[in-house]
């Protein structure tokens, strides 16, 4: 049977050619649906990621109102959504000429130091100026940025800058930064300025916490203060009160305060912080200075940027801010409270100024108070040595004996090395070891003969009257113990307490000997003549270490060459 021949069919090879190649354009068109589902779920992911960053954003500051706390989330978040190291927050000043920094990460503390921004001048100021972000694609080589040498020494390339809102005025920047050229998307901007927003209004309402709290905490300290200053206190104590508390509450480098002693100066009477300039004791012209201005005009005086004063404060030396406050009490300017140098580096605010001139108020009042009380205690001094001396006008045995013992205890103190307190005390207790014998009766100091054992009692209880007396005053306090003491001897022998050795003050053992020695060598009505100067030296030496300290002693000999014997026995008669 015949084959049947093979027929070419060139229309059906052509039609599986085309299938074919629609086959191919499928697969490839899965591929690139394939690629952009992939694209769309991997951008569906990153702005979940980014959401959700914002949302924790959200949470963490509006739920504490620590301004380090709010300032360390903006930072941290701002560096997770953009994928970069290094950011920074700058704060306008109180004035809002200018911008501090407040939070960074990733930054050298050169960086950080580089110098202050102020509003309109480099990125930064220019974006508070226009309240619209600012790219800068080379800080190396762009002329808005100021500090291109610290980019490039810190090796950064590019930055986003935007400005931080609240109730729809700029109260800083938030700064990012990359280390390599970075083409910055509408997206990221976007993100940048939503972190901006949320950050901004959280930052404003800590900054608002923080003040109160700050606020709070100085009314407080201006309580404690006007409540301790208000009590009875010497002039030297208001003023250190006061200086403390000015330090610990405005946290500065530097507190000077300086009283008006005479019309046309100013003395630095108290001072903190380094020693150059205003140190204790300089005088100041009123009129030079800024502490010589406020004196002069009796108007406070704030300066936050020192150096570009034509003429520099007078005073201290490295000053960047000062803060100068008048003390008045009754309409008149007492002296001047000066400041300088926050520690943080800020500048001084009008809330700073307002405490410290609150302060000054209470101070200036105290300070006046302090000195109607410390002429109060001088006229009682005085009233009290006038007694003393009337006191020796009623027995001429005694006559000069105080004023003799005042000087030989004072010079055997300097003999002795002590110090010049100590010097000062004794001559006053000098002066007043005796007054206690004001209560006594013409008959018990003129009595020639034994005195009855009701008489030795009236005795012995003078130095407690005299020390009652002596210590009444808080400005001769420290001589009411060697009243006391000074009839004490080494041996427990003495009275009104009894006490031995070293439990005597040093004070008092030394007019024990300079009493003793004058009541030797001058007449009194129970004796026939007094002792001589060989014989009342010979007495004080034998009696060393039993009734006298031997130390004192020796110092005391010393210090009688200084006088002729017979010039002593003319005095003492």
């Amino acid at each position: 049977m015949p084959q049947a021949e093979e027929v070419e069919d060139p229309a059906g090879y052509n039609t599986l050619a085309k299938v074919h190649e629609q086959l191919a354009d499928a697969h490839r068109d899965l591929r690139e649906a394939y690629s952009q589902l992939e694209c769309s779920n991997f951008s569906l992911a990153e702005k979940a990621r980014r959401l959700k960053a914002l949302f924790e954003l959200a949470k963490s500051v509006t739920s504490d109102l620590e301004l380090g706390k709010t300032l360390e989330h903006t930072i941290n978040i701002t560096c997770h959504l953009l994928g970069t190291d290094c950011c920074s927050i700058r704060i306008l000043n109180e004035q809002r000429t200018g911008l501090l920094m407040r939070a960074s990460t990733g930054l050298s503390r050169a960086y950080l130091q580089k110098g202050s921004v102020k509003v309109g001048e480099s990125v930064a100021g220019i974006v508070v100026r226009e309240g619209k972000p600012r790219i800068v694609r080379d800080m190396q080589y762009n002329s808005n940025y100021r500090y291109p040498e610290y980019a490039a020494s810190e090796g950064l390339r590019s930055l986003l800058c935007v400005p931080l809102l609240a109730k729809g005025s700029v109260i800083g920047v938030l700064t990012v930064y990359w280390k390599q050229l970075h083409e910055f998307s509408d997206e990221e901007v976007a993100m940048m300025e939503a972190v901006a927003d949320l950050s901004g209004v959280a930052i404003a309402a800590a900054n608002t916490h923080e003040s109160l709290e700050r606020a709070h905490k100085q009314l407080s300290s201006l309580y404690s203060l006007t409540r301790d200053i208000c009590s009875p206190l010497t002039l030297d104590r208001v003023l250190d009160i006061v200086k403390e508390v000015i330090a610990a509450e405005l946290s500065v480098e530097r507190v000077a305060i300086l009283l008006r002693e005479r019309a046309s100066e100013l003395v630095v009477r108290a001072v903190s912080g380094p020693e150059d300039g205003l140190k204790l004791g300089r005088v100041v012209r009123i009129g030079e200075g800024v502490s010589g201005w406020v004196a002069r005009d009796g108007r406070s005086v704030l300066i936050n940027d020192v150096s570009s004063m034509e003429q520099r404060p007078h005073g201290w030396r490295r000053l960047r801010s000062v803060l100068s406050v008048a003390l008045k009490a009754r309409g008149e300017v007492l002296g001047v409270i000066t400041v300088a140098n926050r520690l943080s580096r800020e500048g001084f605010t009008e809330a700073d100024k307002d405490f410290l001139e609150a302060l000054a108020g209470g101070a200036a009042m105290s300070i006046h108070a302090a000195g109607l009380y410390s002429q109060l205690q001088r006229n009682y001094v005085d009233i009290v040595t006038s007694l003393a001396v009337a006191l020796e006008t009623r027995d001429h045995y005694t006559k000069g004996h105080s004023e003799r013992v005042s000087w030989l205890a004072s010079e055997t103190a300097l003999a002795m090395g002590l110090d010049d307190d100590t010097v000062r005390f004794l001559e006053q207790a000098g002066r007043l070891h005796d007054i206690g014998k004001i209560g006594w009766t013409d008959i018990i100091l003129g009595k020639n003969g034994p005195l009855t054992e009701a008489e030795w009692d009236q005795v012995r209880q003078h130095p407690v009257v005299g020390s009652q007396i002596v210590g009444a005053a808080d400005i001769i306090s420290g001589v009411a113990p060697l009243v006391l003491a000074h009839h004490e001897r080494i041996d427990g022998s003495g009275y009104p307490n009894k006490l031995k050795g070293d439990d005597i003050p040093v004070g008092a053992r030394i007019v024990a000997v300079a009493d003793s020695y004058d009541a030797m060598r001058s007449e009194r009505p129970y004796r026939a003549a007094p002792k001589t100067e060989r014989e009342t030296r010979a007495e004080l030496i034998r009696s060393a270490d039993v009734l006298f300290d031997p130390v004192i002693v020796e110092a005391f000999l010393r210090t009688l060459r200084k006088v002729p014997a017979e010039q002593w026995e003319r005095e003492s008669r």
